[in-house]
């Protein structure tokens, strides 16, 4: 399993440097009889695209480039499925709650930094349901639902002023 990440990793789909694709390998697993060569191994990467991505699209890429990592090891049986994609969204930089925001930061002396949520949420959702869901909120999402999570109260504090001015400036 690590040659096929190692041979999927050297593609040009998951250059860090070039790629808008972010990605994280979530799980491997593999037999549990200790010292013996597994007769099995399964990993789970997530991958988060950028809004202008079709998520089919990238699969069909991923398929292409693990075809080749078959070619390149002996005896590999591998198995490419993909539980769950949906595509991701983007805010107009123009609209009323943006202008909002960067209007409520400074006042608030705050540093406004408008940027992807590299991560899943159900906001992809709302937006194909017509809403327009902005993600906003402290701590880091490195930590989030970790047993390391934690977030400092300064920034709940900050985040609390955000969402009043929020509520009156859009009233």
């Amino acid at each position: 399993m690590l040659r096929v990440l190692m041979h999927l990793g050297r593609d040009p789909l998951f250059d860090r440097a070039q790629s808008d694709i972010v990605y994280s390998i979530r799980e491997m697993s593999s037999s549990r009889a200790g010292f013996v060569v597994p007769d099995r191994c399964e990993t789970w990467i997530d991958l988060h695209l950028p809004p202008a991505q079709n998520p089919v699209v990238v699969q069909e890429a991923i398929r292409r480039i693990a075809a080749g990592a078959e070619l390149a090891i002996p005896g590999l049986d591998l198995d490419v499925t993909f539980d769950f994609a949906s595509a991701g969204y983007a805010l107009d930089m123009n609209s009323h709650l943006a202008k909002t925001l960067e209007n409520i930061y400074p006042e608030l002396g705050l540093k406004l930094r408008l940027d992807a949520f590299r991560s899943h949420s159900d906001g992809n959702l709302f937006f194909a349901a017509g809403a327009k869901p902005l993600i906003l909120g402290p701590g880091a999402l490195e930590t989030a639902h970790t047993s390391d999570e934690q977030v400092i109260f300064d920034e709940v504090a900050a985040a609390a002023r955000i969402y009043a001015a929020l509520c009156i400036g859009a009233g």
